[in-house]
């Protein structure tokens, strides 16, 4: 589609009808053209326009050429050869085409490659196209291409940030100029800001090199709200090699006005989840921080703490307790706030956001868990602080199971029986509507999870099975997925080769410790094994032997 573009606006330029005149060529109608065999390859257009003189719009340091035909790239890369009067340049041999593989880049390069390229002052270029170059049916250039161009004719800025009559500018812009030519520090007096603003200019680091022709004013503080700059260059300002700047130089732009940013949640947020929220307010300026209390407001109304960010712009409300299930909260933050320069909103500022409904987050065990610590204790997990008064209410347990009921005051709250689970046995938990977050607001309906406890076994040791090199002075300890009868530890127990020691059993915990009386044998591996005789308080046995083998270092 591009291509038929092309064709038609060169059809256009044919006719006497004001178009710019491009290289005489023949035009073949159709798309077929770019490879017929029958024509000839030309160029056809140039950015920069051949035999021209800039400065140009839209143009850098790379020059475009489009030709007629599609070209056969290889050809191209030795076909191009880009000169000057002083013997700086040279193009690149990578040429880049275009999607339409009818235009092509050429990147000119410093002879030496000291530093990047830049187009020299007053000095005319001469970009030629040999006739080796040939179109994919093997049509050479004929005759060869040259033309002529002087991109920087004088000294001037190529660039300003902000751009010039830009609006609405961030505060912490940095002002930042570059010229088509090296400057020194000389040029700094010629230039005005025309408000005040302490700090001083800089030269720009550009990759590993200084590049003296990009400068930036190095400002002490952040540009004020809704001013307009003006920056001013004199026309006796000169480059390092006393070129002036004709004509001088001027650009304004307008800073933006005192202004929230951003916020979070962001207006219109939907779902927040009500526990552990916070509310935060980015402004474009530093806060005159005394201002914003008395300026901030939440509907329902919340009870809460202010922190004003490190960098003064921002401030965060962090409320005493969780939001209120499914509901929408309307902030406003009124034009009593400053700035810290004593900017004002222009307005006052509002935004809302919405709750989740009440809900269960989480549960341990999980839905469908097989292998559930029988002495570990039930918790429920909501996205709300909850109301603590309706859990014994809302929560059963099948089969019944005595226990307790401890919460942390966060939205979650555990059931912890008396005594351990029975093993291998299955359970169901349901929360019903009766369950509410603080403040009253119910589940929408009951919540059932189901797990099973886990059989009596080992779950660790130490050392873990099959280490070598495990200290001589080591002792043995296994874990369990319940408290164990140390009456019969003893028995179950077996190590060889054979060790003297002792049994320790930890209180309250689902292990015992073998200690032995003397360190072990070096460079030995020993064997324990726990056999079936060995159960839990409640009479549970192992289901099948256990075996550690580990061995001994030096």
């Amino acid at each position: 589609m591009n291509k038929l573009i092309s064709f038609i606006v060169m059809c256009f330029c044919l006719l006497p009808l004001g178009c710019k005149e491009t290289i005489n060529e023949t035009i073949v109608v159709g798309l077929e053209s770019l490879t017929d065999p029958r024509i000839k390859p030309k160029v056809i257009s140039t950015n920069p326009p051949m035999n021209s003189e800039g400065p140009y719009e839209n143009f850098g340091t790379a020059l475009e050429v489009r030709f007629n035909k599609i070209m056969n790239y290889r050809t191209l890369r030795h076909a191009f050869y880009l000169s000057s009067p002083s013997g700086d340049v040279r193009a690149d041999t990578n040429v880049y085409p275009s999607k339409e593989d009818d235009s092509y880049t050429i990147v000119p390069k410093r002879i030496d490659g000291s530093s990047a390229f830049r187009w020299r002052l007053g000095q005319n270029y001469l970009l030629i196209i040999d006739t080796t170059a040939q179109d994919v049916n093997g049509n050479s250039l004929r005759p060869e291409f040259r033309m002529t161009f002087k991109p920087e004719p004088y000294f001037r800025v190529r660039n300003i940030y902000p751009r010039s009559d830009e609006i609405d500018i961030y505060l912490g812009s940095i002002i930042s100029l570059s010229f088509n030519s090296n400057v020194d520090t000389s040029i700094f007096s010629s230039i005005h800001i025309d408000l005040p603003i302490t700090g001083e200019w800089e030269f720009q680091s550009r990759t590993t090199n200084i590049d003296s022709a990009y400068i930036y004013f190095d400002s002490d503080d952040e540009l004020s709200t809704n001013t307009r700059y003006t920056i001013t260059i004199d026309d006796s300002a000169h480059d390092t090699e006393g070129n002036i700047l004709i004509h001088g130089f001027t650009s304004s732009f307008t800073t933006a006005s005192f202004r929230v940013i951003s916020t979070y949640p962001y207006d219109g947020s939907q779902n927040l989840r009500p526990r552990n929220p916070y509310i935060n307010v980015q402004f474009n300026e530093m806060l005159d921080t005394s201002t914003i209390r008395n300026s901030f407001r939440v509907a329902p109304m919340l009870d809460g703490s202010v922190r004003v960010g490190e960098n003064g712009r921002y401030f965060t409300f962090s409320p005493l307790y969780s939001l209120s299930p499914s509901t929408t909260y309307a902030v406003t933050i009124d034009t009593t706030i400053r700035s810290k320069s004593g900017a004002r909103l222009a307005e006052p500022y509002h935004f809302s956001f919405t709750t989740e409904k009440f809900r269960v987050e989480s549960t341990s065990p999980r839905n469908g868990e097989t292998d559930f610590y029988g002495n570990t204790r039930v918790a429920i997990a909501f996205n709300a602080e909850i109301d603590t008064g309706s859990v014994r209410t809302a929560f059963t347990i099948t089969p019944i199971v005595q226990g307790l009921f401890n919460f942390d005051y966060s939205g979650v709250f555990y059931f912890s029986p008396i005594i351990p689970l029975p093993v291998s046995t299955s359970f169901t938990v349901t929360i019903s509507a009766a369950m509410r977050a603080r403040g009253g607001t119910p589940l929408d309906e009951a919540y059932t999870f189901s797990f099973q406890t886990a059989p009596f076994k080992v779950i660790t040791s130490n050392p873990p099975n099959g280490f070598t090199n495990v200290p001589r002075s080591t002792t043995i300890t296994f874990g369990f997925t319940y408290l164990i009868d140390t009456l019969n530890a003893s028995r179950a127990f077996s190590i060889s080769p054979q060790v003297e020691g002792r049994f320790l059993f930890p209180p309250q915990l689902a292990a015992f410790i073998y200690s032995p009386n003397e360190p072990l044998a070096p460079y030995t591996i020993y064997t324990v094994t726990l056999d079936t005789t060995l159960s839990s308080i409640s009479g549970d046995r192992l289901r099948t032997p256990y075996r550690l083998e580990f061995a001994t270092g030096n």
